[in-house]
């Protein structure tokens, strides 16, 4: 029996986070897909938080889990993007690498 390999986008503008990223991911067995731009929380040409909006509402999009990682101390704002039932945030320098592969695994 075949099985699909599960995909996950990684998006990180600082480069060694997304090698770590992506690294920890493939191992795990995702096929890994990367960008480095435009859908941080906080950027000058577009922010995250729009983007999360938009998923939210386009019903083609809306059940995509969505899981941030952030040295941002804006949750309640991210969290209101979501529209989250659940927490898919997380500060990088508050949570392990594994537990941040383990709350991908639940969500997606």
């Amino acid at each position: 029996m075949d099985t699909v390999q599960k995909s996950i986008l990684i998006v990180e503008d600082e480069p060694q986070q997304l090698g770590l990223l992506q690294a920890a991911f493939e191992r795990e067995g995702y096929l890994v897909h990367t960008a480095t731009g435009g859908l941080d929380l906080i950027m000058p040409l577009g922010d995250g938080i729009t983007l999360l909006y938009k998923i939210n509402t386009d019903p083609a999009l809306k059940n995509t889990p969505v899981v941030i990682l952030t040295n941002l101390a804006i949750r309640d704002e991210v969290k209101n993007a979501m529209n989250l039932q659940k927490d898919y945030f997380f500060t990088k320098t508050a949570h392990t690498l594994q537990e941040i592969i383990q709350k991908v695994k639940e969500v997606a």
